[in-house]
């Protein structure tokens, strides 16, 4: 990661920034955020951290869970630790508005805890289905997501998917990624 002027890396001051904005949308999107990038740093406690404080901050508040941030917490937590995806599904409880994002969001929580639990067909099929539901939107990052955890999840139950393989390669050239 890059850093700011003052030598904190980037999710840092970004994070600081946002919590004193006093825009719980900013916060909370910046916390989902950030708690992906610690996820895919491999610093899990520290996302797993920033989770606990976006449900927290996200709970008194009647507000949607959104897109904005709702996606990125989700797969911060589905790299992170069962604690993490336990955050997201007690939140999912407490939605009352659901939106194609929640729907996602819900399929990626049963799909991570399907495979914790040995059943990684039917986590690729959960993984699969939200991979469906942000085509539908259409949101391609998300998608492209999605469909690298359901090859996870395939290639931990040794099983392969030559179609969602081709896919995520067409992706990842097209981004150069």
């Amino acid at each position: 990661p890059g850093s700011a002027p003052d030598g904190t890396d980037d999710v840092t001051a970004a994070l600081e920034t946002a919590r004193r904005s006093g825009f719980h949308r900013t916060h909370w999107a910046m916390l989902g955020h950030g708690a992906l990038c610690r996820a895919l740093q491999g610093r899990t406690g520290e996302a797993h951290e920033l989770l606990d404080e976006l449900v927290r901050s996200w709970l008194p508040v009647p507000a949607l869970a959104s897109g904005e941030w709702l996606t990125a917490a989700t797969y911060a937590a589905a790299l992170s630790d069962r604690g993490a995806i336990e955050l997201i599904r007690q939140m999912l409880e407490r939605v009352e508005h659901h939106t194609v994002w929640t729907e996602a969001a819900g399929r990626t929580v049963a799909a991570v805890t399907a495979g914790a639990g040995g059943d990684h067909r039917r986590a690729a099929r959960l993984h699969t289905a939200a991979a469906g539901i942000y085509a539908g939107i259409p949101d391609v990052t998300d998608r492209f997501f999605s469909s690298c955890l359901a090859v996870g999840e395939l290639r931990r139950g040794a099983e392969e998917d030559a179609r969602l393989l081709a896919e995520i390669r067409a992706f990842t050239a097209r981004n150069e990624a």
